[in-house]
């Protein structure tokens, strides 16, 4: 049974609402003071909310201000009730997150109807939520021990061959033993990183001045760093031939580990997913307010589907295709892009290649 608070200062007209719900089955809450009716749904966490705008206490307005400030209560549906003429409390109340409004005098058919689209709606989005935490549960449960797992391996069959053959092996085979230990280690240490950087972000997204840097961290000269670890990437990949740049020089708002971390996630990104003797172009560029990084590749590209579906842990077409990591790459990018206060784009063509653009802020 479905629980919907009733905040109405006016008695008549909250029986007439409250025994119209009733007699639909709905378990029904009352109150006349707006103050009082914030307490009362912070107890009971109603599905819905109908409130007047005008109350003793507190006004509609303010009841949910303060709820939609509250993270336990923040997402319940809540529908003003206000005059025909008030359309500055209409405006007031829908800026701050009212789902619909009622205008009085309103029949009983109005009123369940509203009650019933809003109710509905609310469980389509929970539904929708849950899809995507068992999307995310999933990828999870089959990327995340792969992607882990491999590169320990990798450490501990090296680490066994040399002990168990160190007599026999030559310094040659040891030294091409431990660079295979080395890389493996780099993935690993590469995997961690971006895994603790999602968890940071996701915690610091709602407060993004505690992860901007001081501006005496920001980077004041680009080129340097945006060569020097888009040519590490590269080389990783051994795709440093394929590499072009076009670099400005200048500044940007942001310190150099989350540059050269941009950097390299779209650079990987474009090694990943582009053939072996295609060019990677990177390009930068410096304007009165912003500093523009963009990396472009002739790989397989995206959908403009899989393009609105960039997520974490989301990989597109990991049956078709053997691909390295867990799908944060790009989403990193597009995360702190937003936290810094700048714009994230994918232009992408299937069968073309893909063009990712990101714009910084020179200056907080």
């Amino acid at each position: 049974m479905k629980r919907i608070l009733v905040l109405e200062d006016d008695v008549m007209f909250r029986k007439v609402i409250t025994d119209t719900l009733r007699k639909e089955n709905y378990d029904v809450l009352e109150e006349g003071d707006g103050a009082r009716g914030l307490e009362l749904a912070r107890q009971q966490l109603p599905d819905l909310i109908l409130s007047d705008v005008y109350m003793p206490g507190l006004d509609g307005t303010e009841v949910l201000s303060a709820l939609r400030a509250d993270q336990h209560t923040a997402v319940i549906p809540f529908i003003l009730m206000t005059c025909e003429t008030d359309k500055i409390s209409m405006r007031a109340g829908m800026g701050l997150g009212a789902d619909d409004y009622l205008a009085k005098p309103f029949s009983p058919r109005v009123l369940l109807e509203a009650v019933k689209t809003r109710l509905k709606r609310h469980q389509q989005m929970q539904e929708r939520a849950e899809e995507k935490m068992e999307a995310l549960r999933a990828s999870l449960s089959t990327t995340l021990p792969h992607e882990l797992l491999t590169p320990l391996a990798g450490i501990l069959g090296y680490a066994e061959m040399i002990r168990l053959d160190f007599d026999t092996l030559r310094p040659g085979d040891i030294m091409e033993m431990t660079w295979g230990i080395e890389k493996c280690a780099q993935r690993l240490q590469r995997l961690i990183q971006n895994y603790l950087l999602y968890a940071d972000m996701e915690l610091l997204r709602k407060k993004p001045e505690q992860i901007r840097p001081n501006s005496r961290d920001f980077v004041t000269h680009t080129r340097r760093i945006v060569w020097k670890t888009a040519r590490c990437v590269a080389l990783r990949h051994n795709r440093q031939e394929d590499l072009t740049s076009d670099l400005s020089d200048g500044p940007v708002a942001l310190n150099e580990n989350y540059l050269s971390k941009l950097v390299e996630e779209l650079v990987d990104n474009a090694c990943l997913y582009s053939p072996a003797h295609t060019p990677i172009r990177i390009h930068t560029r410096h304007s009165d307010a912003h500093f523009t990084l963009q990396v472009t590749d002739n790989g397989r590209g995206m959908t403009p589907q899989q393009i609105r579906d960039i997520g974490a842990f989301k990989q597109f077409d990991r049956q078709k295709y053997e691909q390295q990591g867990m799908g944060l790459g790009l989403f990193l990018c597009k995360r702190l892009s937003e936290i810094c206060g700048g714009h994230f784009h994918v232009d992408s063509t299937p069968g073309q290649g893909t063009t990712v653009t990101l714009t910084l802020p020179l200056k907080t």
